[in-house]
């Protein structure tokens, strides 16, 4: 079913044009057209409802799957028609879409001996390739017109036209591949890879950059400049140095704005960027500045939109703007696209929610109450997170542990406790899992203080000490744990506490 939420939620955005075809019949309701209507309404979420609502059946029913099928399908057609003259769409994005639409109806005639037309329409997209720069479009534009002319249409002159045209090209496409090639290399061992070696990825970096520096020089490319930016960006992320990941990012900004070569999806990039890099700056004004420009150029819906917003989040949650991050939270999960999203970013807002009610019963979000926050019912909301057994269930585990500290379970607490404390066995290095060890060996000591309240502030300076003088790390691991700064938490959690004692009924070994 994600699958077909994701088609809708673009076929649903995005106005199509009335189209007439040569030969169709009139449009008439059908169980296709229907079952659209129903995912694009929200009325039917999942493939149990859609099995139960049009065949009173489950979901491997046999009819049911051809059903789905042809939706698939027709959606699937109907993104030829969207309507390109929005706009939302900027003159590269139209350009694109345009292009790789008439190259296909190209291919199509050209299959079908219609020769004129598709020379006619290769010559219309080869000169929008060539003024965006779209290599791949010009690499496959020229190779069908140089072949047009020297085996249909005898041109000599015109062959050698598109020839050379193809083979400058080239160079400029495999300039592209090597850099994106770089690009993922140094991706992945930076993000994919769990204990990372960042003295290697420095120094693959530099050598990545070395190299394709004069290539960035002589060709003038979307992708080659996109990947030597990025590449440039993780190298100084890999050093902490954050006024050079401020440098690099607006050099980029400043490139993807120029008329020559703007791209919204370039400045939605190194926007993010620089607003990570001035949120871990603590600059929460520029930070948000910088989500809220590139928000501009997003499609609303978007997975460029959503995840802007969750950055949005996070900032306000991170400058005590919790009224502000409400009203955001809001708006994505009540949003018609909510349920078109991947179940793990659903999980990653159902987490943000979890946060957000705590702090609601906290009494720290004016004008709204909530009377007590199923804690279970968030954990069956959120498997992925929960069964994850690195750092990504810290935060769940947390915040199950707050909301129990709060409700004054803490027979529970302990309990959870057990599951929590085996991430502090580890040595505390001055990782990016530094500040995540020192607040849950801060919570333990909630639980040696017999949850009083004084005694557990007491116990913990020495900790909260270490906390602080750590920074707060802009990583993705630190995105994905520490939700709210944990000093916030910290108090939070303290303020929940009574000064008296309670003696509970078992004990952990801390």
């Amino acid at each position: 079913m994600n699958k077909l939420l994701e088609l809708v939620r673009i076929i649903n955005r995005n106005k199509v044009k009335t189209i007439e075809v040569v030969g169709s019949l009139p449009p008439r309701k059908t169980l296709v057209q229907d079952f659209y209507e129903k995912l694009s309404s929200g009325e039917i979420t999942n493939d149990e409802e859609a099995a139960a609502y049009f065949y009173q059946s489950d979901p491997d029913e046999r009819n049911f799957k051809e059903l789905k099928r042809r939706l698939t399908e027709r959606l699937y057609n109907t993104t030829f028609f969207i309507d390109l003259n929005q706009a939302k769409y900027d003159g590269m994005r139209k350009a694109y879409y345009s292009s790789w639409r008439e190259l296909a109806v190209a291919k199509i005639l050209l299959g079908k001996g219609a020769y004129t037309n598709t020379k006619h329409l290769l010559k219309k997209i080869l000169r929008t390739a060539l003024k965006y720069n779209f290599s791949l479009l010009v690499l496959e534009t020229t190779r069908q017109l140089r072949g047009y002319h020297s085996s249909i249409e005898f041109d000599y002159k015109q062959f050698q036209y598109y020839n050379q045209i193809h083979l400058e090209y080239t160079e400029i496409y495999h300039a592209e591949s090597k850099a994106e090639s770089y690009y993922g290399i140094i991706q992945n061992l930076y993000y994919g890879n769990k204990k990372k070696d960042l003295a290697e990825i420095n120094g693959l970096a530099v050598d990545f950059l070395v190299e394709l520096e004069p290539l960035v020089a002589k060709f003038d490319s979307y992708r080659l400049h996109l990947c030597y930016y990025y590449i440039q960006v993780n190298r100084a992320q890999v050093n902490g140095e954050i006024e050079e990941v401020i440098r690099v990012a607006s050099k980029a900004v400043d490139y993807f704005s120029s008329e020559k070569s703007f791209s919204m999806n370039g400045l939605i990039i190194f926007s993010n960027l620089l607003s990570q890099a001035y949120w871990q700056k603590r600059d929460f004004i520029s930070a948000e500045d910088f989500i809220s420009r590139s928000l501009k150029y997003a499609d609303e819906g978007s997975i460029n939109w959503n995840t802007q917003h969750n950055l949005l989040f996070l900032i306000q949650l991170h400058s005590n703007s919790y009224q502000r991050a409400y009203e955001i939270l809001n708006r994505i999960i009540k949003h018609k696209s909510f349920q078109g999203l991947l179940q793990y970013r659903q999980e990653i807002w159902k987490l943000y929610e979890a946060y957000m009610n705590y702090l609601i019963c906290m009494g720290k979000v004016d004008g709204v109450t909530l009377s007590k926050y199923k804690i279970n019912k968030f954990l069956n909301e959120v498997p992925l997170f929960s069964r994850d057994k690195q750092m990504r269930n810290i935060p769940v585990l947390v915040i199950q542990i707050l909301f129990l500290l709060l409700y004054k379970r803490y027979d529970q607490a302990i309990d959870r406790m057990e599951a929590i404390s085996q991430y502090c066995y580890r040595h505390l290095k001055k990782d990016e899992t530094y500040r995540s060890n020192c607040f849950i060996r801060m919570l333990l000591k909630i639980i040696e203080s017999d949850f009083h309240q004084a005694g557990a502030r007491r116990r913990a300076s020495e900790l909260k000490q270490k906390l602080s003088n750590v920074s707060f790390d802009n990583t993705q691991t630190a995105y994905e744990t520490e939700i709210i700064p944990y000093e916030a938490l910290w108090e939070l959690a303290l303020e929940s506490l009574e000064n008296k004692f309670w003696k509970p009924k078992k004990r952990i070994e801390l």
